[in-house]
C-alpha cells in the first residue's frame, strides 16, 4: 500500500535516497570482530560517512543494527563533523 502509494521506495543510488529521505535507517551487519568478542562497525561507520557527505536538510536518523551501547554517539559524531545541525536520536540494541 505505501509502496503503491509512493511514500515508501527502494533504490541502489544512497547518495540520492539520503538527500531525498526524511527519515534514514542505518541497518547494516555487524559481524564479530577479530578479537572474537567485540562487533565489527566498519559497515556502521562506513554508513554515517556516507551520510555525513551527503546529508542536504534535517534528518531523523535511527541506527537499528545490533551494536554495543555508544555506538549512535560515534555515528552522531561522525556526521556533525561534517553538518553542524545534526542530532541524532539513537536506537540500539545491545550486544
Amino acid at each position: 500500500r505505501n509502496y503503491k502509494s509512493k511514500r515508501l521506495f527502494f533504490t541502489t543510488d544512497i547518495n540520492k535516497a539520503i538527500k531525498e529521505s526524511d527519515i534514514i535507517f542505518i541497518a547494516v551487519g555487524t559481524p564479530t570482530a577479530k578479537d572474537g568478542v567485540s562487533a565489527d562497525l566498519k559497515n556502521v561507520y562506513a554508513v554515517a560517512k556516507t551520510i555525513a557527505k551527503n546529508i542536504n536538510k534535517y534528518k531523523i536518523i535511527i541506527t537499528k543494527s545490533t551494536v554495543p551501547v555508544c555506538t549512535g554517539d560515534e555515528v552522531e559524531k561522525i556526521i556533525k563533523k561534517r553538518k553542524k545541525f545534526c542530532k541524532l536520536y539513537k536506537c540500539n540494541k545491545t550486544k
